[in-house]
């Protein structure tokens, strides 16, 4: 220590050079810009108020700063703002909670009832409905997203139409961020409707259908019996690619073969699922992956707010993605014999040689691959169902 402070007396430039450093680090920290990832849902009808989310990346704790209820007010140290004053007398945002290791914002969106935006669907909005938004933490302001005010789809009684899916042929389109706002809902007997995966929002890289489904609507929502179901569902792997998640819920894990055939791709989701591929029991020059996460919200099989796919990382069996945008996809397995991953938070982890991997979890434990064994996907979210996610990703 004697030393160390000798050799900074002798070398005042070095003392200054730290001092700058130390600076540097500590402005990086203190002044970071807050980041909205996405905003679910992303929609809202004049005359309603609407509970919104608004979600940061999983990974940068204090966000949006610490947590705790703000009344969003002009003394509020973390405040959700419109950019432009004209849109104040479109919309007003109530009081935040912010949660999640500030991670994220839950608040209501009031829309003024003399507002008369010209469409249902948000790409066809013109820009006096595009409501750029912000979030101001201690005078530092976060990059800009959009609320749209839409006209809510006119779909009423649609219990003779033929159409099965929403968001597709004549019943409606989803926002840019997976919502959909009706006037009113009756729905055909003995039947089951689903949701469309087709690509919300092609602007943005991944796919955004595969965030939450969120149906509202202005007036009652009724089947004509109890065996009306509106599911989003995922679906059993096909051949050459993993389960897809339904809306809103992680991909699952693509299988692996020995010595011949090329395995699965992942299935797609939230965020994708791990690669399958074949393994060549010793021969590591015969491996070889699908290079095919399943397709997530954002890129490489991530999420919209930087939920990682599971890695490319083994050769026996892989992993499924999370459906919670503060969840941990599952893991995968490189050794036949001995291998035992403990379930993500949500996403489920494979297992050994010629073994079925673990089941995503929610609000439950996942199922596991056997007696003992911790595959299954864990326990995520809380009891109030904040955030907004879906379910998780497991292992074939």
């Amino acid at each position: 220590m004697i030393q160390f402070i000798k050799d900074i007396a002798m070398k005042p430039m070095k003392l200054f050079l730290i001092i700058i450093f130390i600076y540097q680090i500590f402005l990086v920290n203190a002044f970071a810009q807050p980041t909205i990832s996405y905003i679910l849902p992303d929609i809202g009808s004049p005359g309603m108020n609407i509970y919104f989310e608004i979600i940061g990346p999983t990974g940068t704790n204090g966000n949006f700063g610490a947590d705790g209820f703000y009344l969003n007010d002009q003394s509020s140290n973390v405040k959700i703002e419109c950019l432009n004053p004209a849109d104040k007398g479109k919309i007003t945002f109530g009081p935040i909670v912010v949660s999640w290791q500030g991670r994220m914002i839950s608040s209501q969106a009031f829309i003024n009832p003399t507002v008369l935006p010209n469409s249902s669907y948000w790409s066809d909005l013109q820009n006096a409905f595009r409501i750029p938004v912000r979030v101001n933490v201690n005078g530092t302001f976060s990059s800009i997203d959009t609320f749209y005010i839409v006209n809510p789809y006119h779909l009423g009684d649609i219990s003779s139409n033929p159409d099965r899916v929403f968001g597709e042929g004549t019943l409606g389109r989803r926002s840019r961020r997976g919502a959909m706002i009706v006037d009113s809902l009756i729905l055909a007997s003995n039947q089951t409707y689903s949701v469309t995966k087709t690509d919300c929002d092609p602007i943005t890289p991944g796919n955004q259908a595969y965030l939450p489904f969120i149906l509202l609507s202005k007036g009652k929502i009724n089947g004509l019996n109890i065996n009306t179901i509106i599911s989003v569902n995922g679906s059993a792997p096909a051949a050459g690619a993993g389960g897809n998640g339904g809306p809103g819920g992680g991909g699952g894990g693509g299988r692996f073969c020995d010595w011949s055939g090329s395995g699965d791709a992942g299935g797609n989701g939230f965020t994708g699922g791990g690669p399958g591929g074949r393994n060549s029991s010793g021969n590591p020059f015969s491996n070889d992956y699908q290079n095919i996460k399943g397709t997530g919200t954002f890129i490489n099989g991530a999420s919209l707010n930087n939920v990682t796919a599971p890695a490319f990382a083994w050769y026996e069996a892989s992993g499924g993605g999370t459906g919670h945008p503060f969840g941990l996809s599952g893991s995968g397995c490189n050794d036949g014999g001995g291998c035992n991953p403990p379930g993500g938070y949500g996403g489920g982890s494979g297992y050994q040689q010629n073994q079925k991997g673990g089941s995503g979890g929610y609000a439950s434990v996942g199922s596991n691959s056997n007696v003992g064994i911790n595959t299954g996907g864990q326990i995520v979210g809380n009891q109030m169902g904040v955030p907004l996610a879906g379910g998780s990703g497991g292992k074939w």
